[in-house]
């Protein structure tokens, strides 16, 4: 595999190996904290790629949840649009700035617990992380969303449903991937060391992570083609709108102008005062 075709081949398996151990190094030695963008701007997505199941529900129960407890207390649109401005920068800000602590602690514990010496196990997971959470969830989200605005559903119960999905979603490849460590005989808990952790890491088979990342390039073509198409039409139809709401005061102004001189032509001035006060407004 040489020229285009391998460099897009290395793109689709980016498993970030090299970056984790730079950043678990630096917390190790130095106490120091990296920024993580995966997981800042992936959050559940990004949680459930790196196998953090029990992270992902938890997440996923808190913000969406929250948002919608929160919403409760808004009697407009403003003000919640402010809410989720607020707790998703909220999201952003702690799972980038610990969201490879939170992991690392992650990776040590199931370290401990042997599954860095099972020998089909892949420490990444992209058809739950990539397709399930990051697609279906989304798809699921925008048709929920259809629902409330078609009010075939209250926009709490819209809330209630997206949190049972998004758990829901969780759970298929959490009980998976718990069954596959439980099903696996030859599990030895391992010392939890560099090299140990390095192991870990390295057991993200690429040829696992290919398939899903064109799959979803193939998908999210369409889709994103979509969404700026609706985005597209939404500012046209608006522009319409105020062009007409624009031209329907220039006629009505013009119209009691053309009132206003026909009746000054015949009355006096308190008639024409009260018949301008009558006159709609511009």
């Amino acid at each position: 595999m040489k020229g285009r075709f391998f460099r897009v081949f290395e793109l689709f398996n980016q498993r970030n190996t090299r970056y984790y151990q730079k950043a678990f190094d630096k917390l190790e030695k130095k106490n120091k904290i990296t920024f993580n963008f995966a997981a800042a701007f992936g959050s559940s997505a990004w949680l459930v790629f790196r196998k953090m199941y029990g992270w992902a529900a938890l997440f996923t129960l808190v913000y969406v949840g929250g948002c919608e407890i929160l919403y409760a207390f808004c009697k407009d649109d403003v003000s919640k649009g402010v809410i989720s401005l607020i707790l998703f920068s909220l999201s952003v800000i702690v799972f980038g700035f610990f969201g490879n602590t939170i992991y690392y602690k992650d990776i040590k514990s199931k370290i401990a617990k042997g599954y860095a010496t099972m020998e089909k196990y892949n420490s990444i997971d992209p058809i739950g992380g990539i397709v399930l959470v990051g697609i279906v969830y989304l798809l699921c989200s925008c048709f929920l969303g259809y629902l409330n605005v078609k009010g075939v559903i209250s926009e709490n119960v819209g809330g209630l449903l997206g949190t049972v999905i998004g758990i829901a979603l969780v759970a298929i490849p959490w009980t998976i991937n718990y069954r596959k460590f439980r099903l696996q005989e030859s599990v030895e808990p391992v010392e939890i060391t560099k090299e140990s952790v390095n192991r870990y890491l390295k057991k993200a088979d690429p040829k696992y992570l290919t398939l899903p990342m064109i799959g979803v390039l193939f998908i999210m073509t369409p889709l994103t083609i979509v969404v700026i198409s609706i985005f597209l039409l939404f500012l046209v139809s608006v522009m319409i709108n105020r062009s007409v709401e624009t031209a329907d005061n220039k006629v009505t102004q013009q119209q009691r102008l053309n009132k206003v001189e026909e009746v000054s032509k015949t009355h006096s001035d308190s008639e024409i005062s009260k018949t301008a006060a009558e006159l709609p407004a511009e």
